[in-house]
């Protein structure tokens, strides 16, 4: 696997300015006029590096259904999930200016940093914009998505087939999870999958969520090995 596709273990704000600073890097042209191109764009510069895993599913999710809407072509740097799902979307040719996230309700990322948005305009060469859910029915075109996209799940709802039909593993990968799920379903028991990031021990996560339960946590925690 590339080195650029790794899990990433830095902090938030370390992530930010990696994804500014990808900027840098030339591209095929940085023109920001797109008026006069056939093909209509919606580009996410920093997938793969605002946000880990969890985060990199839900942006990548954002940007495809706004896409669709808009029938226009998504460019994107690599990331982990072209190895994972197999995705093959082109590499970003065109610096566009950039839509940055923003919540109807609640502080989204460049609301608690909002020094950071003049730098991406002055690296995209032009004046950003603020986007939300409306999006996901709107659809976007000729901008650079920023933020973490994670909406409530009522606005994904409409787009739930499509929205998972993003995710199933390469043949290599599933092959080897099926033997592992039959496994699992031949218990019999509901199935629960929880994505926790290594930056959190198992023992705050565990300890954190058992604390809501109610008898037999003690008999979890001794399952997981904790004590």
């Amino acid at each position: 696997m590339d080195k650029d596709l790794k899990y990433s273990k830095r902090s938030e704000t370390d992530q930010v300015f990696r994804a500014i600073n990808s900027l840098d890097r030339p591209t095929e042209t940085t023109a920001t006029d797109t008026s006069s191109s056939e093909q209509s764009v919606l580009t996410m510069s920093s997938l793969g590096k605002l946000g880990r895993f969890g985060n990199q599913l839900f942006q990548y999710a954002f940007l495809r259904i706004c896409a669709l809407q808009s029938k226009a072509q998504v460019e994107c740097p690599a990331w982990i999930g072209q190895s994972l799902f197999g995705h093959t979307d082109p590499p970003i040719t065109q610096r566009l200016p950039a839509a940055i996230e923003q919540l109807d309700q609640g502080e989204a990322l460049f609301d608690a940093f909002p020094e950071f948005i003049p730098y991406i305009e002055k690296m995209a060469g032009a004046p950003s914009l603020r986007v939300g859910v409306e999006a996901l029915e709107q659809g976007l075109t000729n901008v650079d998505l920023w933020g973490f996209f994670q909406v409530h799940t009522r606005f994904l709802q409409p787009h739930q087939t499509f929205f998972r039909s993003l995710f199933q593993p390469v043949s290599d990968l599933r092959d080897a999870l099926e033997v592992g799920l039959a496994k699992l379903r031949s218990q019999g028991k509901t199935i629960i999958c929880v994505q926790v990031p290594i930056s959190l021990t198992r023992q705050w996560l565990v300890r954190t969520y058992l604390s809501y339960q109610g008898a037999g946590w003690r008999g979890v925690l001794r399952l997981f090995n904790i004590t």
